[in-house]
């Protein structure tokens, strides 16, 4: 595995991480424990979670798999606040007021079992709270000892801009990463939340860089989605099949080829590419089985050739987007 720096700070992240979301949705307790342990032992470092996920079920299994591991010295806990922690959250428990800041921080490390947060991010962007009062919560969190590092996700590249203004004015701690959408179908990040962050020294961590399954080459039109598959599993409020539109399969058939002639596989590509990107830190992968794990340190070492990164751009160029 290769690592690189989280943006300006002394943290050393492994180029693919792992994101939870999958904890207690498609992988149960033991698959988890077992996505964590082959996660390890290739070198992957960073685990991201967020307090919402499964309404807490996905920190306390990732919680309960670092105990049983018993190496949560070996690597760094991301994890998120803002949205619903529990199925059951009223209003005023959402969001990103200092208040809802500090209750789900208490709540995260009661699941994560851990006296510390190696990085809190902002989950969203919200006009409704003025950002130095969250940043300035943030802050105090920072100097009580219970968070190492402070970052946010889906800002846009002006929301970030005053972000970071924000904490120079004040003298907050410093924002050391921002989490985006990035993958080759959807590209709209790289020219600019992306840009801004590189500029800034501020990290990027790119998730979905599989397209949520769209680039694993395991989909196509017409057929059967694979059983126990996320599309299989969808939902009518969460149709993935939807997402298999005629300029999605154009793109995806291209890429596929363009892998196929260089001796890759669609996937290897999609994440090979993504760390490609000299703004990108870390690109977040979320594995339901452990086997899917052992088959990630390779791509870490893949070179992609100048005229392979020049049919990729002629498919789908930087700043573009072939997804609705």
């Amino acid at each position: 595995m290769k690592y690189r720096h989280l943006g300006n700070t002394d943290l050393k992240i492994g180029v693919i991480g792992v994101g939870c979301m999958t904890f207690g949705w498609r992988a149960d307790a033991k698959e988890a424990e077992a996505i964590v342990s082959a996660a390890l032992d290739v070198g992957i470092n960073l685990f991201d979670t967020s307090v919402s996920y499964g309404r807490g079920v996905s920190e306390t299994l990732l919680g309960e798999a670092l105990k049983k591991s018993g190496r949560r010295h070996e690597l760094l806990i991301a994890t998120k606040f803002g949205q619903a922690a529990t199925s059951d959250a009223k209003p005023h428990e959402i969001g990103n007021s200092r208040r809802v800041l500090m209750a789900q921080c208490e709540l995260s490390l009661r699941r994560l079992q851990t006296d510390r947060i190696d990085l809190l991010q902002i989950h969203n962007f919200s006009a409704d709270v003025p950002i130095e009062d969250t940043l300035s919560g943030l802050d105090q969190l920072v100097r009580d000892g219970k968070v190492r590092y402070v970052g946010c996700s889906n800002f846009t590249g002006s929301q970030l801009a005053a972000a970071v203004e924000t904490v120079n004015v004040h003298e907050f701690s410093g924002i050391a990463s921002h989490q985006a959408r990035f993958n080759l179908l959807d590209r709209r990040a790289e020219t600019d939340v992306m840009h801004v962050a590189h500029r800034s020294s501020v990290g990027n961590l790119a998730y979905s860089p599989l397209g949520e399954g769209l680039l694993a080459g395991k989909y196509h039109v017409g057929e059967a989605f694979p059983a126990n598959s996320r599309f299989a599993a969808a939902s009518p409020t969460n149709n993935y099949g939807a997402r298999l539109t005629a300029s999605v399969t154009q793109a995806i058939t291209s890429l596929d080829e363009a892998a196929a002639v260089h001796s890759l596989s669609l996937w290897q590509l999609a994440l090979a590419r993504a760390l490609a990107n000299p703004a990108v830190s870390c690109a977040l992968v979320g594995p339901s089985i452990s086997t899917q794990v052992k088959k990630l340190r390779e791509v870490a070492d893949l070179p992609l050739g100048r005229d392979l990164m020049t049919l990729i751009e002629e498919i789908n160029p930087a700043g573009a987007s072939v997804i609705d």
